[in-house]
């Protein structure tokens, strides 16, 4: 057997990732602080898509007033088990939430029909245009 002095003062790879490296013991952390946020203009509509995996659809408030649309989140999360014969030595709680507001285009869109799903950790929220705002096709001009 072969025993290896460590140097105090250039550690090695291996020891300083085993040492340093937060094992989280089961428990997901996942915190939800500002989510990012795509924004499509596409012909039809602006469609919002926020990233946040792991959230449900009632963790989300979306709302219109006074032309700007808000998007609220929050998760609570607690990460404990409970038996009357043990005591804990782990015991960790996650609140988190967070708001995003946007102000729309008043003349632009049509805020009676916004609309939101989420599906695979991505909140859509699609903001249609207003006819009048939709852009137009090219037409041709006869020359006479």
């Amino acid at each position: 057997m072969t025993l290896v002095k460590r140097n105090a003062f250039l550690p090695t790879f291996f020891n300083d990732f085993f040492d340093n490296n937060d094992w989280n013991f089961g428990v997901d952390h996942r915190p939800v602080s500002r989510p990012s946020i795509n924004v499509v203009d596409s012909k039809d509509a602006y469609r919002l898509e926020v990233a946040a995996p792991g959230m449900s659809k009632e963790s989300f408030e979306v709302s219109v007033n006074n032309n700007v649309l808000t998007i609220k989140g929050s998760v609570k999360a607690d990460n404990t088990t409970e038996k009357a014969e043990e005591r804990y030595t782990l015991r960790e709680f996650t609140f988190n939430s967070f708001e995003r507001s946007f102000r729309l285009p008043l003349k632009h869109v049509d805020e009676e029909h916004i609309t939101a799903t989420y599906t695979d950790g991505i909140l859509h929220v699609t903001v249609p245009k207003k006819e009048e705002a939709k852009p137009k096709p090219v037409r041709s001009i006869s020359i006479g």
